[in-house]
């Protein structure tokens, strides 16, 4: 006769499977156990993109307002080089004087506030872009990777984009005064090579950068949204040919015993 076995001996079984084990059968849990496994990962990875895209799209949206904003710069034609310049009786250092003044911006330009309310209507929305700007570039600040030969984010990333037209927009101080609001419309299109001015569009180009680097984004994430989808159908797939083979197998020995 054997020792009796304490209480205290006895294996405990798996918490996390033992209440599904009781109340299924072999072949329900096994589908249970497929279609948890794929939820779990759904919901941990989906949730996550969710957040990433949301964010994505809010920086697109915010690009959208800027660009329409930047969009506010007009063009004016100088006219001709003729009398309203140089007459015909003035020397030839006045003519100089009269062809640099002429020629030595390169374009003239015109800013109107009137489309966006005035000076406070653009300065109001200036400053709701640089609020937006300020929460996407924190949440992007803790879910962009950083690269490991230069310890930095990517220079080519969104989070690197905004930055730069975050920055652009405080380097002007766009949102604060009437100067500053009118030098980051017209982006030094109206200053001359010779006034040392070498960036002529780079907010513009800065803006477009930043465009661009969100729609690449978007479109990763997209595509890793369509690869969870896919293994989440893989797995529902798995489950159903194993579900199928354990089907065979007790048809089987079914057969075999009714022989």
């Amino acid at each position: 006769m054997g020792m009796p076995i304490s209480s205290t001996s006895i294996i405990a079984p798996i918490l996390s499977v033992s209440p599904y084990a009781s109340a299924h059968t072999l072949q329900a849990f096994i589908e249970l156990v497929y279609v948890q496994t794929a939820n779990d990962l759904l919901v941990s990875q989906m949730g996550s993109l969710q957040q990433l895209l949301n964010t994505t799209q809010g920086a697109m949206d915010t690009l959208t307002q800027i660009q329409n904003l930047h969009n506010l710069v007009t063009v004016k034609s100088k006219g001709t080089f003729g009398a309203g310049y140089i007459s015909a009786n003035q020397s030839v250092k006045g003519y100089t004087s009269a062809a640099s003044a002429f020629f030595g911006t390169p374009v003239s330009v015109s800013v109107s506030f009137a489309a966006v309310s005035g000076l406070a209507g653009f300065q109001a929305q200036m400053n709701s872009i640089k609020s937006q700007l300020k929460t996407e570039i924190s949440v992007l600040t803790s879910t962009t990777p950083i690269v490991s030969a230069t310890g930095k984010v990517d220079s080519n990333s969104l989070l690197a984009k905004l930055r730069l037209v975050l920055a652009d927009i405080n380097r002007t101080s766009a949102g604060t005064t009437a100067a500053g609001a009118v030098n980051w419309v017209t982006d030094n299109y109206n200053k001359s090579a010779t006034a040392g001015v070498v960036s002529a569009g780079l907010i513009q180009q800065n803006i477009t950068n930043a465009i661009t680097a969100g729609q690449s984004l978007n479109t990763t994430q997209t595509e890793s949204v369509r690869n969870y989808l896919n293994l989440f159908e893989q797995y529902y797939k798995s489950a159903s040919a194993v579900l199928q083979a354990i089907s065979q197998i007790i048809q089987k020995m079914a057969d075999g015993i009714a022989r």
